[in-house]
């Protein structure tokens, strides 16, 4: 039977041992997975949900928005690959022109590859140093 405990148990075992490599390459490809918690009332697991869509459509918007006045962007949580990433990188490469500027330092930021402090600007990427 389909729905018996047995079959139940079988697909969930199934589940936990293929969902690891899945969770994986979103976390590190698209840096887009997001954990909630199923055993929450249908209620909190909508309000979660609209609260994480509400600040991925806020950020896309913000984006879009300094993109059309010519302004840097951030490209911090927008699902940018780590191919698209390097593909994209302005003239400094893996190295933060502000670090260069404010301390007279080339700091190489290639061992991060987070886009949380990642800036697009006609076109073109740069990554910024954390430690500011």
């Amino acid at each position: 039977m389909p729905d018996s405990p047995e079959a139940i148990s079988y697909k969930y075992a199934i589940y936990q041992s293929e969902i690891s490599p899945v969770r994986e390459w979103y976390t590190n490809e698209h840096k887009n997975w997001m954990e909630i918690n199923g055993k929450n009332n249908k209620w909190m697991i909508w309000d979660k949900i609209a609260k994480e869509t509400s600040n991925v459509t806020r950020k896309i918007q913000n984006y879009l928005e300094r993109k059309s006045q010519n302004k840097a962007a951030s490209i911090g949580d927008l699902c940018i690959t780590p191919k698209e990433l390097v593909d994209r990188l302005g003239d400094y490469e893996q190295f933060c022109p502000v670090s260069l500027i404010l301390r007279d330092e080339l700091i190489d930021c290639s061992e991060n590859s987070r886009t949380d402090f990642v800036a697009e600007f006609r076109g073109k990427c740069q990554i910024l140093f954390s430690s500011f």
